[in-house]
């Protein structure tokens, strides 16, 4: 049970790794629209242009379908996987900085109650491997503590998304 879970969320996660593709693709709708169909209306025939409007078009709807199924499978991930941060602690007597990744997550059931598991990973990181905004923290406030939420960060990124689908619209 606990592998199928873990498959399950690990093929969820994979899902939402596609919403990257998909921002990048708004900001190419957003050039086409300005850029590119604009030249074919004066440099091509009026029917290249329609075809033109027509095949994005029909990729803006499978993008909608794209993000449905991303926030679907955002949905049934969190379902399992319940918390997930990244801490970062600089250890003040060296330049390595400690990562420890936490994630809890739900089992199954055992006599009516839920059973949980929490899965800490630590690792060794120096400077040159440290997210941006880790780094920025420590060089503005000196910050030796740092914690990412990856389930909010995953949540503002699909509200992004969502956003970015009404504008299109």
């Amino acid at each position: 049970m606990y592998q199928e879970n873990m498959t399950t969320i690990l093929e969820k996660v994979f899902a939402i790794a596609i919403t990257i593709a998909i921002v990048i693709w708004h900001k190419i709708l957003e050039w086409t629209y300005l850029n590119f169909l604009e030249w074919i209306r004066k440099n091509m025939i009026s029917i290249l242009e329609s075809s033109v409007k027509l095949a994005f078009i029909s990729m803006a709807k499978v993008n909608h379908k794209i993000v449905d199924a991303v926030k679907e499978a955002w949905q049934e991930v969190k379902q399992f996987l319940l918390k997930m941060t990244v801490q970062f602690e600089n250890i003040t007597s060296s330049a390595i900085w400690k990562k420890k990744s936490i994630s809890i997550i739900f089992k199954k059931f055992e006599a009516n109650q839920p059973v949980f598991v929490k899965r800490e990973i630590e690792e060794d990181l120096d400077w040159d491997n440290l997210p941006p905004e880790v780094r920025e923290a420590w060089l503005k406030d000196s910050q030796h503590n740092y914690k990412i939420d990856v389930m909010e960060i995953r949540e503002k990124e699909l509200e992004a998304m969502t956003e970015a689908m009404v504008m299109e619209q």
